[in-house]
């Protein structure tokens, strides 16, 4: 939890955004592809929801709300707006320091699964899910709309989808993982007669 007064939360916020986004841009780039902005915007929502079900926790922490043509992130869009044409060029990937290397592996996996889409396919898939249609509700289908796509409407939905290959091996990759350590802490715990030791790597308050 970063102290209020200290950090200034909302341009951490944002930089995580920035830093989802230069992943993307930077695997678009990486085949010889360039991404509008509207399947950035897609391509981030995609990650969001995915990470809620398989991180069980945010990649971005911050909204995604549910605009005419699909759910957008309104730092994103702010930030990528003024970007001439309908593509988005490389970028100097300043923000990719954030994220951690899980972040980046689970990343590529949403990219494997919907980087093959343009923004328009993306959009019209969002548009058939239930976290966008309950977010827009009653309004209108060309009208506009700044309602918060809720994190549980997204988890409740995509925890039940069907994973595309990349996710489902992502998935079974990391709970792989997290048996692992289960198993070495159990190991450690019998070791030790039933009590876990720490051990510490440098004195107190190094």
């Amino acid at each position: 939890m970063f102290s209020r007064g200290i950090f200034n939360t909302e341009a951490i916020n944002m930089s995580l955004v920035l830093a989802a986004a230069d992943e993307f841009i930077r695997l678009a780039n990486s085949r010889g592809q360039l991404l509008t902005k509207m399947q950035l915007q897609k391509l981030l929502y995609y990650a969001q929801a995915w990470s809620l079900v398989l991180r069980r926790s945010e990649v971005i922490d911050d909204d995604f709300q549910a605009w005419k043509d699909g759910p957008v992130n309104p730092a994103a869009w702010s930030h990528f707006r003024h970007v001439a044409g309908r593509y988005i060029p490389p970028t100097d990937g300043d923000h990719l320091w954030l994220l951690s290397p899980d972040a980046r592996r689970f990343l590529a996996a949403v990219w494997q699964s919907y980087g093959d889409k343009d923004g328009h396919e993306l959009s019209e898939l969002t548009h058939r899910e239930k976290p966008w249609l309950a977010a827009r509700g009653e309004t209108p289908p060309t009208d506009s709309s700044t309602a918060v796509i809720e994190t549980a409407a997204m988890t409740e939905f995509y925890a039940d989808h069907p994973r595309p290959e990349p996710l489902r091996q992502y998935e079974e990759m990391i709970r792989r993982e997290e048996d692992e350590s289960t198993a070495k802490l159990d190991a450690r715990r019998a070791a030790s007669g039933g009590k876990l030791i720490i051990r510490r790597t440098q004195p107190a308050g190094a």
